[in-house]
């Protein structure tokens, strides 16, 4: 799908403004085609919110919530069972029985911090998963929608602070390595990751936009 673009306002302080940084920044010269394409992205998104990923998360929602509750039941139930029947031996005597109250507190303090621990990353992971990418009105700042868990995952960064390791190229999907595309930007520890599977707003304009240095602070 392409955007059918708006006038071409080529003068524009604020498009050249933009596409400047982007061009200067880029790993690779940008030709004149794509030079014009992106006016036309940024031209096109001065006046309406311009959707260039999507990616339908629900199924991943649902399995990564059930896989979130039934571990937490797991090390939920394996710190009960160690705080009521943990059991050592007795040193003089050989036998089992009931260990200190403070070992079995500590074995099932240490099994909550493994639930807490994989809860977090599973979390994050998620946080990371990207729905959708939409370049919104006015063509200066991107927002990112992510398949967070248990509240909606909206991210707002600057076009100019996001940039990608790696290229994308015509055809997304990869013949060889991952299917996953990442993207960066500076205000944010965690990247994100999108499916180079899903579907693409004119994927050879993302080497474009994206394929660039890291932006300086």
């Amino acid at each position: 799908m392409k955007p059918e673009p708006l006038e071409d306002k080529t003068n524009d302080a604020h498009i050249h403004a933009v596409v400047k940084i982007l061009t200067t920044t880029a790993r690779e010269p940008l030709t004149s085609t794509q030079v014009v394409r992106l006016r036309q992205f940024i031209n096109y998104a001065r006046h309406q919110d311009l959707v260039i990923y999507r990616k339908p998360v629900g199924q991943f929602q649902r399995i990564a919530k059930f896989s979130l509750l039934a571990q937490l039941l797991f090390w939920l139930n394996l710190a009960h069972l160690a705080y009521l029947n943990m059991r050592e031996p007795n040193p003089e005597t050989g036998e089992l029985e009931m260990a200190p109250q403070l070992k079995r507190a500590g074995m099932s303090a240490a099994m909550l911090t493994v639930a807490l621990f994989v809860s977090g990353l599973m979390l994050t992971y998620a946080s990371a998963y990207v729905s959708s990418v939409t370049l919104l009105k006015g063509g200066q700042t991107l927002l990112f929608e992510t398949a967070t868990l248990f509240k909606p995952g909206r991210y707002q960064m600057p076009l100019t602070s996001v940039f990608g390791a790696a290229r994308l190229g015509n055809n997304p999907v990869a013949t060889k390595g991952t299917n996953y595309y990442y993207l960066r930007s500076t205000g944010r520890k965690i990247g994100f990751q999108l499916d180079r599977r899903a579907e693409f707003l004119e994927p050879s304009t993302w080497d474009a936009l994206f394929y660039r240095n890291l932006p300086r602070r």
